[in-house]
């Protein structure tokens, strides 16, 4: 049994696409899974299963679409993945505020070209660094009027993505190391 991160797109944002925590972890148990806990209000969930991660995906997004009508996409990371991430935040020399850094989660490898050239940008007070499936982005002059945010919004990413701020990521890794 592992314990992975499944972190549900577009839920809870606005007063659209709502989702009650306490109904998810249980529609989730009820699923099958173990140990289900849920982080904020935010789409973040905590489990264990033996399941691959994409089989995990797959299986959390038709939970979500039987039991609550909703079609969310979901990206998943191991506790591994989740440490590694952790570990090798390539922006951790500029980020001083964890509101203003987020972690974008890409649910496969990117379409060709999609993330090229995005770190050499002059994007302002925001910088950029791509690691695999993540995309690390701190927002210097806020998350409303990111430079580089605006930039990905741009780009046609041909996979799911979901950001979350580096203070979830850090409450997430230790619920997965827990």
């Amino acid at each position: 049994m592992a314990r992975r991160a499944a972190l549900l797109r577009g839920v809870n944002l606005g007063p659209a696409r709502r989702l009650a925590m306490p109904a998810l972890r249980d529609a989730l148990a009820a699923a099958g899974y173990d140990g289900v806990a849920t982080a904020l209000a935010s789409g973040n969930v905590v489990l264990t299963t033996r399941e691959r991660p994409s089989v995990t995906e797959r299986r959390v997004r038709e939970v979500v679409a039987e039991r609550f009508g909703m079609d969310v996409d979901v990206v998943v990371r191991t506790a591994a993945e989740m440490g590694a991430i952790v570990e090798g935040n390539p922006l951790a020399d500029v980020a001083d505020d964890s509101r203003r850094l987020q972690v974008m989660f890409l649910g496969g490898e990117p379409a060709a070209g999609a993330l090229e050239g995005l770190e050499a940008m002059d994007l302002g007070p925001d910088a950029v660094r791509v690691r695999g499936r993540e995309v690390y982005v701190w927002s210097g002059g806020g998350i409303a009027r990111s430079p580089a945010l605006k930039e990905l919004g741009r780009r046609p990413l041909g996979v799911t993505a979901t950001a979350r701020n580096w203070s979830t990521v850090l409450r997430l890794r230790g619920m997965l190391e827990a």
